[in-house]
């Protein structure tokens, strides 16, 4: 769309545009976006998962595991 809205600005006529080289370079480069929707958007970071795990791990080193 940004280059459509470039060539009519520069007026380049018979502009013809692709998918392939921005394609190529995402796959290149692992390049991907994801839209998270629902439930999944809500979801806790891995990091925030990760801390409160730490956490957790911390808080019941004091008791017994057979408490737990």
């Amino acid at each position: 769309m940004k280059a459509n809205y470039f060539a009519e600005q520069f007026s380049i006529e018979d502009f013809h545009h692709s998918e392939g080289w921005l394609g190529g370079f995402k796959k290149r480069h692992g390049l991907r976006q994801f839209k998270k929707q629902g439930e999944a958007e809500s979801a806790p970071s891995a990091e925030s998962i990760e801390r409160d795990r730490l956490a957790l791990q911390q808080f019941l080193t004091t008791y017994n595991s057979e408490d737990i």
